[in-house]
């Protein structure tokens, strides 16, 4: 569980800094690789309504949160 914490911590970061990224720009961002385990990772972060997609891009919060 303290890695699925890390990545979130990451992801949200890195978004927060620059809202709006792809998910290949995003993994960069991240530093890490844009293999399955992280398209997972980006789902599970999804669903819990953490991040929001627009146009293939990727923003902090909910889309509700607007």
């Amino acid at each position: 569980m303290c890695v699925m914490d890390n990545f979130t911590e990451r992801l949200l970061e890195a978004l927060k800094s620059k809202p709006g990224l792809s998910r290949d720009r995003l993994a960069a961002a991240m530093g890490v690789e844009c293999d399955e385990s992280f398209r997972a990772s980006l789902s599970a972060a999804y669903d819990a309504d953490l991040i929001h997609k627009v146009h293939d891009k990727y923003y902090p919060g909910s889309l509700k949160s607007y």
